[in-house]
């Protein structure tokens, strides 16, 4: 019978005459049956779903029989005795009805050949059939890896008979030899069998349980553990690609998370917010002491066993790990997960900066400005400035101490940058670097200062009642914008003396002021001294205010016309090209008779300019 007639069948039952039943082969007699639009009949019980009626008590099935009948065709009588030959023919031709496969693919010349077989494939499974020239060929021989998973039958096909396993070989070279009454006739030909990985390996952790200690305010993204899972598939498929993601966090106060995990490495670190909020227990001393506590007995053995108890027995945080093999990435991908107990401990590692030393502090040197304490006992410390300088006035003891080992000054330095290292026996760092901050806190030790020695205003005669004269400009070589450096302005007695005060001065900023319109013909020069104070100290400063007459006189040249100038295309910048002058009637040396000059037009491109010393000379030089 056909597998054309097979398929043609309005209905076909299928009988196995069984002597011991193999499970693992009742899907593919379902199968078949289905595939028949028939039913499948194991002796007396005819198969359908679903296959837990067969029970458990029958654990292997050996075919010996197979019986056709058919509705439409007459194979009533047709029973077909199970020879190994032919149990070998038929099952690949029941799978190839099942599956709707053409076997004619599977078919190929006998040569040298590469398969591809996916481990775990359902068996018996036709791999290939070798096509032989030779016509009396009854025969082939195997030799060589697998002869326990991978038979082939007489007339040349090669199949398996127990599902591969990538994880226990994952190639295979087969030997096949042609023969004909035990003779070869063709070959050898060598099957190379790569045997192709599923995913069928959940990742799995290497423990149940891990336990972690981090120190509080830990920095965040700096690793303080791990997680690890492996995979027993492909490392080079995405089989066996793992990420690992945090599920869960307990506690989880207002749902944030205070640790995070690399989904790469599973390294495990605290988050911006865990390295603020992480804080470790500390010791309280108890107010009252136990032997006054009315309830001594309880307090002292609840003590006790607060201080025996193993911390992981009471964890601070738990983590819930998973780790997904195909990168996380597949709703299809397994699953393993693990739990992560931590427990946060004090950090005594802590930066004691900001330290605020005043300058030019009295007392014994070295003086202790601070102390840092590692969190391993034996750490050794050592201590260098950030900026490298020549002056670093600063040690660090054995014990942590943090030691100034001289005065400062702010005005030459306000601010010191220290980094504490601490290390072990090794000289391999127990804890990261501090950099501690040394700020000089400023003392009023400095007096202020005029600017000038004389500072020299002129104002004109009849300006109005108000008129600014001119600002003293004074200064303190203390800190900027505190009270050391803060300066009062206070305008001393006039000379000559008046009987109406002439002028004032705003205390807070210097600027001096007219009270009454000036004239040239009472007063022209006055002497004012101006007292500048700091908390602490005062400065006398000299002011010389001069009355000028009005400025009501033009300037005026000294030619209308100075002519025409030649000058090569090569002439140097800074070349004078004509000294020009003007005079003005007004009051000499006053700012009346200032003169300034400015080129008004004809230099578009801005070749010259005009220096002048405002005494009325200039000279006209090229700047371009």
């Amino acid at each position: 019978m056909s597998q054309e007639d097979l398929r043609s069948s309005a209905r076909v039952t299928i009988r196995f005459f069984v002597t011991t039943v193999n499970r693992a082969l009742l899907p593919r007699m379902l199968s078949v049956a289905a595939a028949l639009r028939g039913v499948l009949v194991v002796g007396n019980f005819f198969l359908q779903r679903p296959l837990w009626l067969l029970g458990t008590s029958l654990p292997q099935i050996c075919v010996s029989e197979l019986w056709l009948r058919s509705d439409s065709l007459d194979l009533s009588r047709k029973i077909v005795i199970m020879t190994p030959v032919v149990h070998l023919l038929m099952l690949p031709l029941l799978l190839s009805i099942a599956g709707g496969k053409d076997l004619e693919e599977k078919k190929g010349p006998f040569e040298n050949t590469v398969l591809d077989v996916p481990e775990g494939t359902p068996v018996p499974y036709p791999m290939y059939q070798f096509q032989v020239t030779h016509p009396g060929v009854n025969s082939f021989r195997l030799s060589g890896e697998g002869q326990e998973d991978i038979k082939i039958s007489n007339d040349g096909w090669l199949f398996l008979e127990r599902p591969l396993d990538w994880s226990r070989d994952n190639h295979y070279i087969i030997k096949v030899e042609a023969l004909a009454e035990d003779e070869v006739v063709e070959g050898p030909v060598y099957v190379t069998i790569n045997v192709l990985d599923i995913n069928n390996k959940a990742p799995a952790f290497e423990q149940n349980d891990y336990t972690a200690v981090v120190r509080e305010h830990s920095a965040a993204g700096a690793a303080f553990t791990r997680v690890f899972a492996t995979d027993e598939d492909d490392k080079e498929t995405p089989n066996a690609h793992l990420r690992y993601s945090l599920v869960s966090q307990m506690p989880s106060t207002n749902h944030i998370l205070l640790f995070q995990i690399d989904p790469s490495t599973g390294e495990i670190s605290t988050t911006e917010e865990g390295e603020k909020e992480t804080k470790g227990p500390r010791e309280h001393p108890p107010k009252v002491p136990y032997e006054q506590n009315p309830f001594f007995s309880c307090v002292e053995r609840a003590e006790i066993k607060r201080r025996n108890m193993d911390p992981m027995d009471d964890p601070d945080y738990i983590l819930f790990v998973r780790v997904q093999d195909l990168g996380g990435e597949s709703e299809n991908a397994l699953t393993g997960n693990t739990r992560v107990l931590i427990i946060v401990q004090q950090n005594l590692w802590v930066n004691p900066g900001p330290i605020t030393v005043k300058e030019n502090l009295g007392g014994i040197y070295p003086l202790t400005i601070g102390k840092v304490q590692s969190n391993e006992p034996e750490a050794v410390y050592s201590l260098v400035q950030k900026e490298r300088e020549l002056r670093f006035p600063f040690q660090i003891s054995e014990n942590g101490e943090i030691l100034l080992t001289e005065p400062l000054d702010r005005e030459d330095k306000d601010m010191y940058i220290l980094v504490v290292f601490a290390k072990d026996v090794d000289n391999t760092e127990v804890d990261r670097p501090l950099e501690i901050i040394v700020l000089v806190e400023d003392v009023n030790d400095n007096a202020p200062v005029c600017e000038q020695e004389e500072s020299v205003f002129e104002v004109q005669e009849n300006e109005p009642v108000g008129s600014l004269i001119g600002q003293l400009m004074a200064h303190d070589d203390d800190q900027p914008e505190t009270m050391n450096s803060h300066l009062t302005y206070t305008l001393l007695p006039e000379d000559p003396s008046t009987p109406n005060k002439v002028f004032s001065i705003d205390a807070a900023t210097g600027r001096i002021q007219a009270l009454s319109m000036l004239q040239r013909k009472e007063q022209k020069v006055y002497m004012l001294d101006v007292r500048v104070s700091d908390p602490g100290f005062t400065v006398d400063c000299k002011v010389v205010v001069k009355v000028i007459d009005v400025n009501n006189e033009k300037p005026e040249f000294e030619k209308n016309d100075y002519g025409s100038h030649t000058l090569a295309e090569d002439t140097p910048v800074g070349h004078t090209v004509v000294t020009i002058k003007a005079a003005d009637a007004d009051d000499p040396n006053s700012g009346s008779s200032l003169i300034e000059f400015h080129i008004s037009a004809g230099d578009d491109d801005n070749v010259f300019a005009v220096e002048t010393d405002g005494s009325g000379v200039g000279q006209v030089v090229m700047v371009k």
